[in-house]
């Protein structure tokens, strides 16, 4: 486990960037438009309304087909997003929790900045614990289909935990370290300071969606379990809101990198 740290993020060798350079700022644009949204409530609303069918029947979800949905983004954004546990999972026959609006919050990061959108929609065995089940091959073939490179799949963490994000990368494994590196540097500059890599979900089961993804050929892939007060968005929209700059930033600067 480490603290990622939080400061101008020389890394030569690992960053893509030169030496003396730091990560490039936030997009303002972007994030002038989430600020707008969230001042004139139609963030809060949006949020509200993605959230909606993974809300339904207690959030068992509302989807009578496929226990998943998948929205593509631009053609040209090789990033996937995924909420495998958006609505209530079934973990060897017992019921978990839905890690709620971790589903609006992928919508929120499509509507953003084009990425993929793959999300649990009903009540089925847990595909972040479970090898052989539809999420899973739905993502193969999205990853295919779509020449996907990144995959970033979000969680929620409870009021338990004493960090803000915890990364999973399998101590390395599934990534390399510019991405948490970079994600850390944009979730501090709003104000998201303690962020962690691999400090309680390091994503190492090979089960997990990040260690499935980064198995797949040409594929990197991070968790990213954010704690329960950045996704309130009915009472703290403002916590809410950073934390979708935070990612919408990180997001931004990983398309432009190449």
């Amino acid at each position: 486990m480490k603290r990622v740290l939080l400061l101008p993020l020389l890394l030569l060798g690992c960053s893509g960037y030169e030496e003396e350079e730091a990560f490039p700022d936030a997009p303002e644009e972007t994030v002038g438009m989430i600020q707008e949204a969230k001042e004139d409530g139609a963030l809060r609303e949006q949020t509200l309304a993605y959230e909606a069918p993974y809300a339904a029947e207690d959030y068992h979800g509302a989807a009578e087909d496929e226990p998943y949905d998948f929205k593509p983004g631009s053609d040209d954004v090789r990033v996937l997003v995924t909420a495998p546990h958006a609505v209530a999972h079934l973990r060897e026959e017992e019921e978990k929790l839905a890690e709620i609006y971790t589903g609006a919050a992928a919508h929120l990061l499509q509507h953003y900045t084009d990425v993929h959108v793959l999300t649990a929609t009903r009540k089925a065995t847990d595909p972040s614990y479970h090898a052989d089940v539809p999420f899973k091959e739905k993502l193969e073939e999205v990853v295919e289909t779509y020449d996907i490179a990144l995959v970033l799949d979000l969680h929620g963490m409870d009021e338990t935990h004493d960090m803000d994000i915890d990364l999973g990368t399998a101590h390395g494994e599934h990534i390399e370290d510019w991405h948490p590196e970079a994600l850390a540097h944009y979730a501090g500059g709003f104000g998201l300071e303690d962020v962690y890599e691999n400090r309680t979900f390091p994503a190492e089961n090979p089960e997990t969606i990040a260690a499935h993804a980064a198995s797949l050929a040409g594929v990197e892939a991070m968790q990213i379990e954010i704690h329960a007060d950045y996704r309130d968005p009915r009472d703290d929209i403002d916590r809410f809101s950073e934390m979708v700059k935070s990612l919408t930033a990180y997001i931004e600067t990983t398309k432009n990198r190449n």
